[in-house]
């Protein structure tokens, strides 16, 4: 959303960024010492990288500093309206990373203590080290909520169910019969 629908690419290129002034970016608006030329690929690439792996702090001023760069009035008439709307969107998710609430959550109606704990190590995981660490616990959580969902509607498990095995066997079963409660989940 940040890079396509606000400040916008063309040719693999983050809007009007050159690899020099992308450089500058970091220091300049966001008041962080990032030096983007450690790594690779053209400027949406490595501001993308830069983004992905940096904690939510530092997130969270990195996307002040996008609006900083490019406030609405930066983006022509016709276009203002749109960019407007994904502002409003940024500063949410700034709210959220600033507040520690990187990802809205909702109650979950169906759930154990594995989906419980792989969540919270998930949230512990990502704070501390990056999206990218808390993957496994991710896949650990889908995993133990088709486990439920299962469980929930009759479904006979083994122990050693992959996710993609246990995935199929909740597509083929009886989870069509179970009309309008599917919805909640």
């Amino acid at each position: 959303m940040i890079t396509n629908s606000y400040i916008g690419v063309s040719g693999g290129y983050l809007g009007d960024f050159s690899y020099r002034t992308h450089e500058e970016f970091y220091p300049y608006f966001c008041d962080l010492n990032i030096s983007a030329s450690a790594y690779e690929g053209t400027t949406r690439q490595r501001f993308l990288s830069i983004l992905e792996n940096s904690d939510a702090p530092t997130q969270a001023k990195i996307l002040k500093g996008v609006l900083k760069k490019y406030p609405v009035d930066f983006f022509p008439e016709e276009q203002r309206e749109i960019k407007r709307k994904a502002a409003k969107e940024i500063e949410e998710l700034i709210r959220r990373l600033e507040s520690g609430q990187a990802v809205a959550t909702e109650q979950l109606y169906v759930t154990n203590s594995t989906v419980e704990r792989a969540i919270q190590d998930t949230k512990i995981l990502i704070e501390t080290n990056g999206a990218t660490s808390g993957v496994d616990r991710i896949h650990t959580a889908l995993h133990g909520y088709l486990r439920e969902v299962c469980r929930q509607a009759g479904i006979t498990l083994t122990e050693d169910e992959t996710l993609t095995q246990v995935f199929k066997l909740s597509k083929s079963s009886s989870l069509t019969k179970w009309g309008d409660k599917t919805s909640r989940y």
